[in-house]
């Protein structure tokens, strides 16, 4: 998986640190998914050859990888939305036929073992819900926060509250990458499909109710090329090394509840950075006529 990322998508733009960069990045997810033994490394690289797919343009291939990724969670499912933002003009057929398929793929299960199903959904419903830091998402982040305010208050707010306070960021991050993906749209940039999934996987990181630790997996090729491709380019080695850092726990005096909670966060902050980062990028002023591919290489020079 690590060569295909280095071969099929990041090319010359990945250097000997990128290996270094797997093995560390997002708390050592890599290691993090290994111990786990979760089948999710099998639906990285299910995914990954899809976006593969995506970029050469092959789209009913993506697609097909895509629904055989989504058979083991569903939520990859999500990324069929890809489709909607190309240019061809099949793309809604594809959509509909890959929702379509997707939904007698679960119809087929609820009819032959509708125990097994309906203990699926509920055991869905209650995972959200776990307890633990094992899944920094933003919901779970938003929950933190809420309680340690009670616990420090005696205040402890109601649970529609805290949903709806998720349900704005979510409605804010969605809205932001559909603007920024429109722009990608209108633009001229050679790179546009690999710039759509590095969005895309940002997205679904963010607004994934149970974002577990090794599924930031996801996040390594499109962190590392929000790294390498930022206008600023003396920022890279700091993001580099930023991004890299990793603690299990701090016990600093006076900060080490705040500590404690950034570290158990820090891949989701680091979800909410680069999808900054990579945003600010395609608003700037000259990206939309950009003819080199790469974001800092635009007609005013290098900053």
């Amino acid at each position: 998986l690590v060569c295909y990322w280095k071969l099929g998508f990041l090319k010359e733009g990945a250097g000997p640190f990128f290996y270094i960069y797997c093995l560390l990045v997002f708390n050592s997810a890599v290691f993090l998914d290994m111990i786990a033994g979760n089948i999710n490394l099998i639906e990285q690289v299910l995914l990954w050859v899809a976006f593969g797919f995506y970029i050469q343009k092959r789209l009913l291939w993506f697609c097909i990888f895509v629904l055989v990724a989504a058979g083991f969670k569903m939520t990859p499912a999500f990324f069929v939305t890809l489709v909607l933002l190309t240019d061809d003009r099949n793309k809604y057929r594809l959509f509909a036929g890959s929702a379509g398929a997707f939904l007698a793929y679960l119809l087929v299960q609820y009819v032959v073992l509708p125990e097994y199903f309906a203990g699926f959904i509920k055991n869905a419903l209650t995972v959200v819900g776990e307890p633990g830091q094992g899944g920094p998402s933003t919901l779970k982040f938003v929950k933190t926060v809420f309680k340690a305010i009670g616990d420090g208050t005696g205040i402890y707010l109601p649970e529609v509250l805290q949903l709806v306070m998720v349900g704005l960021i979510v409605c804010g991050v969605v809205y932001l990458t559909y603007k920024a993906a429109s722009r990608l749209n209108d633009s001229k940039m050679p790179d546009r499909e690999m710039t759509e999934v590095v969005l895309i996987c940002l997205l679904y990181a963010l607004i994934h109710p149970r974002m577990k630790d090794y599924m930031y997996l996801l996040l390594i090729v499109p962190s590392y090329y929000v790294i390498k491709n930022t206008r600023f380019t003396r920022l890279a080695p700091f993001l580099f090394i930023l991004f890299i850092l990793s603690a299990d726990r701090l016990h600093l005096p006076i900060f080490s509840s705040i500590m404690s909670l950034t570290w158990a966060y820090y891949p989701l902050m680091i979800a909410y950075c680069a999808w900054g980062i990579f945003l600010y990028e395609i608003f700037a002023p000259g990206n939309e006529t950009s003819e080199s591919g790469a974001f800092h290489k635009n007609s005013t020079g290098s900053r």
